[in-house]
């Protein structure tokens, strides 16, 4: 897509519901149209449609890059929020979380994380989700050598924890 294309799709999209909303935004962001960074961001919220608020987020946090703009989003959707019904944009927070985790600390997105990934009751894939989010913010590839699923998913608890601690001991250090 030419420019005046995508400058032509960024001043539609507002006045746009459904599909084609969703559509446009895609548009926008597989474009790398980020000079329209605070029209995707205005999306962040989009209650009526999640799919909306969804792609908004992973935009901007995973295809753009700019998590660290986003943090105080991230910690927001990993826990729940109500218009999220199906656990969509959640699912992204915990994705976007994990890959941010790789280079650098948040010690409450990864509380977060190792909080979700401790939900082994719950019967959504979010636990298992979580647990993968972690061991991509661990960086660790002895990981994949630890036999077995529930073995390295021990070994991803344990370390992740370990991580956390180490986090908050030197920040705590660092005031």
């Amino acid at each position: 897509m030419t420019q005046r294309e995508v400058d032509a799709v960024a001043r539609m999209l507002p006045d746009e519901r459904g599909q084609r909303a969703y559509d446009w935004l895609y548009v926008i962001a597989r474009a790398s149209a980020t000079q329209y960074e605070q029209l995707v961001a205005s999306y962040l919220d989009h209650e009526e449609d999640p799919m909306l608020a969804r792609l908004a987020l992973q935009t901007l946090c995973t295809f753009w890059g700019f998590a660290d703009r986003y943090t105080d989003q991230l910690e927001r959707f990993l826990g729940e929020v109500e218009w999220d019904h199906l656990g969509d944009v959640r699912l992204i927070a915990i994705s976007a979380s994990g890959e941010y985790l790789r280079g650098n600390v948040h010690s409450g997105l990864l509380r977060r994380l190792l909080e979700l990934a401790d939900h082994n009751g719950d019967s959504t894939m979010q636990p298992r989700f979580a647990l993968e989010a972690v061991a991509r913010a661990l960086d660790d590839p002895t990981l994949a050598e630890v036999k077995g699923r529930e073995n390295r998913y021990a070994a991803v608890r344990e370390r992740g924890w370990a991580r956390l601690v180490a986090e908050e001991e030197s920040r705590g250090r660092d005031r």
